[in-house]
């Protein structure tokens, strides 16, 4: 099937990309979005654990998006992606601006949506100013 026909994927952002201002622009720019505070509720969100909404959203069928490369080499965290079969995009850079991480993630939009509509997962997809690179899972041990 043609990537053209395949659904649009849909991303989960965690908490690290805020609830305003990121998904915003990405719906402004066509991309299917969830937050955290909208899926669990603005006090709740911040207290589900990494490693449950991982397994949660993963089989809820998104695409995660976060802001933490440690995602991929945290143990627990590893083996949540693993086990999930979750695909996961991360900005390699956490301290920068929501506009850049706006930036950031439509200038390489096509390539992201690619690797979550046809990248058998687990994976881990690094977005950086210049480039998007596989980050390597910490799982399983001695990988």
């Amino acid at each position: 099937m043609s990537s053209l026909l395949r659904p649009k994927p849909r991303f989960f952002l965690d908490r690290g990309l805020g609830a305003v201002a990121v998904p915003s622009a990405l719906r402004d720019a066509g991309w299917q979005v969830a937050t955290m505070d909208e899926v669990y509720g603005a006090d709740q969100s911040q207290l589900v654990q990494d490693i449950e909404w991982i397994r949660d959203q993963t089989a809820a069928g998104y695409c995660l998006l976060t802001k933490d490369t440690r995602i991929a080499h945290d143990p627990a965290e590893a083996e949540a992606i693993w086990m999930s079969d979750a695909r996961v995009v991360t900005l390699t850079s956490a301290k920068i601006t929501a506009a850049t991480m706006v930036e950031r993630l439509l200038k390489h939009s096509e390539t992201i949506h690619s690797w979550a509509r046809s990248v058998p997962p687990p994976f881990v997809l690094g977005v950086s100013a210049t480039r998007i690179r596989r980050v390597r899972l910490r799982y399983p041990p001695g990988r």
